[in-house]
């Protein structure tokens, strides 16, 4: 429901702000149907199904920490098949996003044991 209520607000926006009217036939290429149509399956349905798996067989804390190394993979991924530039910058956030997931892990496995 949370993401068919953000689908409908969304489209609601685009109405609101005119982006509409800027849909044209020529702007559905194929490279943006099938850009599109990956994030429809990964992105949300084989995303969702995961994480709601992993909430039934996992802590919330180890299941949150995907919510941080997604966008790394999606960085690796774009520059690995898309060509996209790696910056000092971007590694510096790389950094920044495994030091925080190495802490909640670390916390996690402080709080289990007794």
């Amino acid at each position: 429901m949370k993401m068919l209520s953000g689908g409908v607000l969304l489209l609601l926006a685009g109405v609101l702000t005119g982006e509409v009217g800027a849909l044209t036939p020529g702007v559905f290429t194929l490279k943006v149907l099938g850009a599109w149509l990956y994030l429809i399956v990964f992105g949300s349905l084989i995303g969702f199904t995961a994480f709601s798996y992993l909430l039934r067989v996992s802590t919330p804390q180890k299941v949150s920490t995907s919510a941080f190394v997604n966008p790394l993979v999606a960085v690796l991924l774009g520059w690995l098949i898309l060509g996209e530039s790696i910056t000092p910058r971007t590694l510096l956030a790389a950094a920044i996003i495994i030091g925080a997931v190495v802490l909640i892990r670390l916390k996690s496995k402080e709080q289990q044991e007794p």
